[in-house]
């Protein structure tokens, strides 16, 4: 069945005391669908049923080897054991206790010999004692694609600072013999200083191997099944402290080697700083265990002092990577039938569906294509002739006739409709022959393989099976089998098309036809693979042949499948009117909308049997996030930049960082002509004294920055007007002001700015700066151009126009209020929104998933008579950083399919911008707790407070509560409730004005408390 030239796959399974768990790990082995695997058992001195288990199972797999340890040498010493005993050209891992899915082997070695990585990454999940079974939603290799080579290898390994143990553990992973050859020596000579280890082996292991790696790659739709005993978090407690003092040596030395081997490498001053937090990683979670859990402080100076580490610098251990978790549904054990079905012996042919199976187009109806049709048609009329309508009601009527007056005949073909329309219709016939034509180009150019059919059909074509291919489908048949040769989906033996032979599935015809021209006679050796519930699962069964069901990508999207969970969202914005009837309209009167969504359905729901979260919208995926909800969003801005650019003939867009900054790359991924597009460093930061032109207008400062802030603060606006020689610290100090200090209220901030206009400012540099300005900024901006910006008061393009001498004009998402249209008045600026209103959600989540992950401008200055930007300090958090490059990275892939798709299509970019903006908005108004759990870790620089760094989610979180009792709606996402999502609510002024006024921390706000009590009471 195998390919005898399939490399050998080494797989060693350490074994000690396992015998309840061992007969599942090996049945999970010797069932692979890849089947020249070595499997190597060490048995590591087990004193139970081990033994006699392995035996048994020698006797019935010749594949099976045992090596039996002369006393209990540990895990890591069992892995060198086995791996010395490997013949394959690739080494895998398995703990006696896990199991894998059956595709497992198959799917990594085609990946690794595909892209020649020599280290392949597959998915896995918890088994927690047979009782629940969940995986982890943010485990880097489910939600993104890697392909590292080189240096980036270690790059990324490192910059992980032990966060999630997928990056660490063994068994997830399938390595190139060599590999493991190089790193052998290392890990030889560890084990024989160290000697046995209890735990943290994996460190180890893995810091040589991503060391010496070259390439490395990662698979979906596979799972590994790690066993978690529900006492394994007890298990620590329950040991005498000889056990805790071998764990502190245990996981210490694995720190200790994974620094050796950096330094032997020669990397570990470019890694230096990272290491230190592996080191502080490794030691937080032996503190935590034994210090904290275990109350034992008789273990905290050996901790330390085995980590080198203080106890001040003792950090929660993040779990971040693991914070949201995913039942595993039943459906992935539907998955594995399949696959299981496939492999079986007792099936001999496999016959496909084509369309929606192993094919699907970006089209929520497979009518929608037709509206191309019409388009392409119109082009050579003056009046608007509807030839999707013609095109559709020939098809039906012709379908009619043919029932009537040869009910026999089941099918009708391509050439047979437009035949029809000639003869039904005056219209140019050599025009009409075009039009076919180009339905049949579209066809070619819109189909695409899906991935999951394919892997099906490849796995089929792998083990040795008859395919053939049977479609109900009005192409003939020459057309399919270029689509599927298109799609590298060849091999199949034979395919059957109901126009070629006049009958269908859906009559049954089709494969009673079939089973006749194969000649077999027992109808249950076929398995029939299909998205029709009805004609490619029911009737298929009817006619003896065993089915499988393939659920179409689009019916997931919007929930349609009553068995397979597909989330809410799509189905509440475009069906149930959950936002506004509208929108519900546009879904059916709109081609681009419906074929937007199945570009989404055709990307994440490719896979059917992938198991998302009953409590989410979007299985917390930022993938799904940055592709279905922030991509259309994107396109929506950029068709809205565009069509005012090219309607008031703007030369150049400057969009402004931060906030411009993904908007600018999904316009220039979309490559429209004639119209240019810049970046610009620019903030409000930057340009507070581009409209001051004496002393008194330094005042102005009050409405430029927010409370609290400090002197050192205020020295980052105002530098360009300090001389170098004042010691501004120390004047501060003079007048008993900290330096750093941050103020709280507009009296003490009116004290600081007296002290720096009467003792630090010198106005007389302001002119020679604000020429500077003036010429920095012409060479960027010329009469005409427009800046972008997500909003919000109008103060950029004001300066600008105040520095430059002409009026600049604006593109905002939205704006805040009056005071952007009084400064635009001022200076003539013309300004254009996207939004008319003020949404109801702003601030934090809007601007962060759209902005440069990078420092923001906080000024300029003079650097040998030239003006630069300058940068304030950034320092990122690393896991929502990584979730924001996904999600980022993920919708400009949306604007590079859409554009690939559909960018030369007229009618595709006929939209309406809040309508495919809706799910965007959907996320930020509604999103369930989970979805939004992304950004758990995300800081967020509270202006109307404190002023500390808060979490930017316990901010979003609170607009949606306050929103949400400001709209009188109790239940977050209650579609009974029809509320107006942009609606500027009292409450949240309210709110705001009371941290203005009476800022957190001060004393008239406890006065406040104190009053507001009494009432409360």
């Amino acid at each position: 069945m195998i390919k005898v030239n399939n490399p050998l796959i080494s797989i060693i399974v350490p074994v000690y005391n396992m015998e309840k768990y061992l007969g599942r790990c090996i049945n999970s082995l010797i069932t692979q669908t890849y089947e020249n695997l070595e499997i190597i058992l060490v048995n590591d001195f087990s004193t139970d049923n081990s033994e006699k288990i392995i035996e048994n199972y020698i006797k019935l797999d010749d594949r099976i080897k045992c090596i039996n340890h002369e006393k209990n040498r540990g895990l890591f010493q069992a892995r060198i054991t086995g791996s010395k005993l490997a013949k394959g050209k690739y080494l895998a891992f398995v703990d006696s206790d896990d199991y894998i899915s059956i595709d497992w082997y198959r799917k990594l070695l085609r990946q690794a010999e595909d892209t020649s990585s020599d280290m392949v990454i597959g998915e896995w999940c918890f088994d927690t004692d047979g009782v629940s079974f969940d995986y982890c939603n943010l485990d880097h290799f489910r939600v993104k694609d890697y392909c590292l080579k080189g240096s980036e290898i270690m790059d990324e390994f490192m910059k992980v600072h032990g966060r999630n143990f997928s990056w660490t553990v063994v068994w997830n992973k399938l390595y190139r013999k060599d590999l493991w050859d190089k790193c052998l020596p290392l890990f030889e000579k560890f084990s024989k200083e160290h000697g046995h280890m209890i735990m943290w082996e994996d460190i180890a292991f893995s810091s040589a191997l991503w060391a010496n790696a070259q390439k490395v790659t990662n698979v979906h739709n596979i799972l590994y099944y790690y066993y978690k005993h529900r006492e394994a978090s007890t298990i620590i407690s329950n040991k005498d402290e000889k056990y805790k003092n071998k764990y502190i040596n245990d996981s210490s030395a694995a720190i200790n080697f994974f620094k050796s081997v950096l330094e032997n490498k020669k990397i570990y001053e470019k890694y230096k700083e990272d290491f230190k937090y592996w080191q502080l990683h490794g030691m937080s979670i032996v503190y935590k265990d034994l210090v904290i859990n275990l109350n034992k402080n008789t273990f905290k100076n050996k901790i330390l002092e085995a980590f080198n580490c203080k106890e001040e610098e003792f950090e929660e251990p993040s779990s971040y990577f693991y914070s949201i978790m995913t039942p595993l549904h039943q459906s992935f054990s539907w998955f594995e039938e399949i696959k299981k079905e496939i492999v079986s012996v007792k099936t001999k042919y496999i016959s496909f569906d084509v369309f929606d199976t192993l094919i699907q187009r970006p089209f929520l109806k497979p009518s929608d294509i037709f509206q191309l049709l019409s388009e392409k048609y119109n082009k050579t009329t003056s009046a608007y002739v509807n030839f999707k309508f013609i095109r559709e009601s020939a098809e039906r009527n012709i379908r009619e006739i043919l029932n009537l007056n040869n009910p026999s005949r089941e099918d009708i073909t391509l050439d047979e409709i437009y035949q029809y329309i000639k003869e039904n219709y005056v219209l140019n016939n050599e025009l009409l022959d075009e039009i076919k034509q180009y339905e049949i180009d579209l066809e070619l150019h819109f189909c695409t393989a899906r991935k999951t059919g394919k892997e099906l059909f490849d796995l089929a074509l792998e083990v040795g099976k008859k395919i053939i291919i049977c479609s109900d489908m009005y192409l003939s048949k020459d057309i399919i089998e270029k689509i599927l040769v298109n799609n590298d989906i060849v091999g199949y033996k034979y395919l059957f098309v109901s126009s070629e032979l006049e009958i269908t599935k859906e009559k049954k015809s089709l494969y009673n036809y079939v089973q006749k021209f194969l000649k077999i006679k027992d109808s249950s050796q076929i398995l029939h693979i299909g998205d029709n519930w009805h004609s490619d699962v029911e009737n298929s069964k009817t006619c003896g042949w065993r089915s499988a069901h393939l659920a179409k990508a689009t019916d997931l999207m919007l929930n349609y499948n009553p068995g397979i969970y597909g989330g809410e969202a799509f189905n509440k914005i475009y069906c149930d009117s959950f936002l506004k009837e509208d929108y519900k309209s546009s879904f059916n009167d709109f081609t681009s909308v419906r074929s937007i969504l199945a570009m989404s359905a055709i990307k994440f729901f490719d896979n059917p049997y992938v198991s998302i979260n009953p409590w989410s919208d979007f299985n917390a995926n930022p993938k799904f996030i940055g592709y279905s909800i922030l991509g259309p969003h994107l396109l929506a801005l950029c068709k809205w930049v565009y069509n005012i650019a090219k309607q008031k003939r703007i030369g150049t867009i400057h969009f402004v960082a931060r906030d411009g900054f993904l908007v600018k790359k999904a316009f220039d991924t979309l490559k429209f002509s004639n119209i240019k597009s810049n970046y610009i460093r620019l903030s409000r930061k930057a340009l507070v004294l581009a409209d001051v032109e004496k002393v008194d207008d330094i005042y102005s400062i009050f409405n430029k920055i927010n409370l609290p802030v400090s002197p050192k603060d205020i020295v980052k606006y105002l530098s360009p007007i300090i001389p170098k020689e004042k010691d501004v610290e120390e004047i501060f100090l003079k007048h008993n002001f900290k330096f750093d200090k941050k103020i709280k209220s507009y009296i003490e901030l009116e004290k600081e700015m007296k002290i720096f206009i009467e003792e630090i400012i010198d106005i007389n540099l302001l002119p020679k700066y604000k020429q500077k300005l003036k010429e920095y900024f012409e060479k960027i901006i010329k009469p005409g151009d427009y800046i972008f910006d997500i909003g919000y008061s109008g103060r950029p393009e004001a300066s600008l126009s105040n520095i430059l001498g002409f009026p600049v004009g604006s593109m905002y998402i939205h704006i805040n209020g009056e005071i952007a249209g009084i400064r635009q008045n001022k200076y003539n600026c013309p300004c254009e929104v996207f939004y008319e209103f003020k949404p109801s959600i702003t601030g934090v989540m809007r601007e962060h998933l759209i902005s440069e992950l990078g420092p923001s401008t906080t000024g300029y200055k003079l650097n040998k008579g030239q003006i630069e930007p300058v940068f304030e300090e950034y320092n990122p958090d690393y896991c929502s950083e990584f979730i924001t490059k996904i999600i980022q990275d993920s919708a400009i892939e949306f604007i590079n399919d859409f554009k690939n798709f559909f960018n030369d299509y007229e009618i595709m970019n006929s939209f309406q911008n809040e309508v495919i903006s809706a799910p965007f908005e959907y996320y930020l108004h509604y999103s369930k707790e989970i979805d939004r759990r992304l950004f758990s870790t995300l800081p967020f620089e509270d202006d109307l407070g404190e002023g500390k760094r808060i979490k930017a989610l316990e901010f979003w979180n609170q607009e949606i509560y306050i929103k949400n009792l400001n709209l009188g709606n109790s239940g977050m996402n209650n579609s009974t409730f029809l509320p107006d999502l942009y609606a500027d609510g009292y409450f949240v002024k309210f709110y705001h004005m009371t941290n203005r006024l009476f800022p957190k921390g001060g004393k008239s706000r406890e006065i406040l408390k104190k009053i507001a009590g009494l009432f409360l009471k």
